[in-house]
C-alpha cells in the first residue's frame, strides 16, 4: 500500500525480510515485515529515494486500516524532509520502530515506540 502527498510516496510492502535478514517460512518465530520506501517524483516518474528504505517491525498480516494508519504516520514525520530533499536516514531509522499497540478499550493502532 502506498500514500501520495504532492510529490512524496510512501509505500509499505513486504519485500522479502524477516526478524534476522531474509524472511525464513521454517522459522516458527519469523514473521514477513514490511518496509518502508520513501519515493520522489520527478517529472512524470516516481524515484525510490537512495536513503529512504527501511524495514520496519509492522508485519504484512496487518489489517489494510493499520497499515492505512502507518503510511498517514510515516508521512507526517517524512513529507517536509523528503519534500525538502534532506537526508531520510534518521527519520526512516526512527519509523522502523513502529509497532501495534493496544488502548484501554481494546482498541488497535500504530504507535511509534522511540
Amino acid at each position: 500500500m502506498d500514500v501520495i502527498q504532492d510529490n512524496v510516496k510512501i509505500k509499505l510492502a513486504f519485500a522479502g525480510n524477516g526478524y534476522e535478514g531474509k524472511y525464513d517460512p521454517k522459522d516458527e518465530c519469523d514473521d514477513k515485515l514490511l518496509e518502508l520506501t520513501v519515493h520522489k517524483k520527478k517529472g512524470k516518474r516516481w524515484l525510490k529515494q537512495a536513503d529512504g528504505t527501511i524495514t520496519t517491525q509492522l508485519t504484512s498480516d496487518l489489517s489494510k486500516e493499520l497499515i492505512s494508519s502507518a503510511l498517514l504516520l510515516c508521512l507526517r514525520y517524512i513529507y517536509d524532509v523528503a519534500e525538502s530533499g534532506g537526508d531520510l536516514t534518521g527519520v526512516c531509522a526512527d519509523l522502523s520502530h513502529m509497532v501495534v499497540d493496544v488502548d484501554g478499550e481494546g482498541r488497535y493502532n500504530i504507535k511509534l515506540t522511540t
